[in-house]
């Protein structure tokens, strides 16, 4: 279990101006854990350990099974933690979003901070610990080996784009596919800027082919260009992709996951054609290869994960009548001690309170 205590008077700080909200000095008390947690029968109560299965060459040997019993049974961490507080010459206050230990006392006895007693405060100081136990297990489990990987990806430039790029074509095949099911009209303006109803064209099936055939076909063949799939496309298509020169960067080293998608399907015996069908099968590979779906981040991927397990331990532990919006806060509090707070409007320090609330609410749903 980790060893802080509330109170302590050596506690480490780092003087780091925040510089937010204005003109107000706030500082950053860091926090390292560099021991061993184990995994008792408390916390298994609240935390699924990832699966790892350790082999050997030949029989299975005395090592594999120390480091399996290893795994069940403790994480070896290192891992740092902060809260935000201000010095003044009255003492020290912690911000809104670092009152851990305030949330604590108000969750387990229903009392301010200042008036528990000796055994109230040692009570506080092992659930905190607790606590911050848990947060990190699963923050080596399930960030650290995990969604991290995929929070690095799509972190890079153009990942996103390139998601983005793949459900474009998908979507666009899916029309010219069943163009007799697709309306366009062009509209003119006037010079107020309003629709000329009366002069609404609708574009004819097989004019609007026409106009399609050329952009789809461009769209496509950047695709291929940019993948270097050129030898993996039929021989029709390849004559056909000498009249759209190469405009694009390739992307192969750019973004792994669409790669190793296109590779799957490759080894299946799908191959790259400019059809509904492939691009349907690469969406749907690239959305089973990341595991979490392309519209939202690993980081929320994680918070659905470790929120609903902190809330959990939190409503078992606290006094009868306890009030939600201090549970709601200490969630909160911990996610920004462990920096994982999105960039989002209203969350940030200055933010307001009832968003952070209705933010970990979300992450509850």
């Amino acid at each position: 279990m980790s060893k802080y205590n509330y109170g302590d008077e050596d506690e480490l700080f780092d003087p780091s101006n925040f510089q937010e909200p204005a003109n107000t000095q706030l500082l950053k008390e860091e926090f390292n854990l560099n021991c061993t947690i184990e995994i008792t029968d408390l916390y298994k109560r609240y935390f699924n350990p990832l699966d790892i299965t350790f082999k050997s060459i030949g029989n299975k040997s005395n090592l594999t099974n120390t480091l399996e019993e290893q795994h069940q049974n403790f994480r070896i961490v290192n891992e740092t933690f902060y809260m935000v507080f201000e010095e003044t010459e009255d003492g020290r206050f912690y911000h809104d979003d670092s009152r851990i230990y305030e949330f604590i006392s108000l969750l387990l006895f229903k009392k301010d901070l200042n008036v528990i007693n000796a055994e109230e405060k040692e009570r506080l100081n092992e659930f905190f610990n607790q606590l911050i136990d848990l947060f990190i297990l699963f923050k080596v489990d399930y960030w650290n080996s995990y969604y991290s990987q995929y929070h690095e990806s799509l972190s890079k430039s153009g990942f996103n784009e390139d998601i983005e790029e793949i459900t474009y074509l998908r979507q666009l095949l899916d029309k010219w596919e069943n163009i007799s099911n697709v309306e366009i009209s062009l509209r003119k303006k006037d010079e107020y800027g309003s629709v000329i109803i009366s002069e609404t064209q609708k574009v004819k099936d097989d004019i609007l082919k026409l106009m399609l055939e050329p952009f789809i076909k461009r769209k496509y063949y950047d695709f291929i260009n940019s993948y270097k799939l050129e030898g993996e496309i039929s021989n029709e298509e390849k004559l056909e992709s000498k009249l759209y020169s190469n405009e694009v960067t390739s992307k192969f080293t750019l973004t792994s996951f669409i790669s190793e998608a296109i590779a799957i399907l490759n080894f299946e015996g799908i191959k790259p054609s400019m059809s509904f069908e492939y691009f349907d099968s690469l969406y749907t590979m690239v959305h089973n290869n990341t595991h979490f779906e392309t519209r939202l981040t690993p980081t929320y991927e994680f918070l659905k994960v470790v929120v609903p397990a902190l809330n959990s331990f939190l409503e078992d532990h606290a006094i009868k009548g306890f009030k939600k919006k201090h549970k709601h806060m200490l969630i909160f509090s911990l996610l920004r001690s462990f920096s994982f707070i999105p960039d989002k409007k209203g969350l940030e320090l200055n933010g307001n309170e009832d968003v952070k609330e209705d933010f970990v609410k979300q992450l509850l749903r």
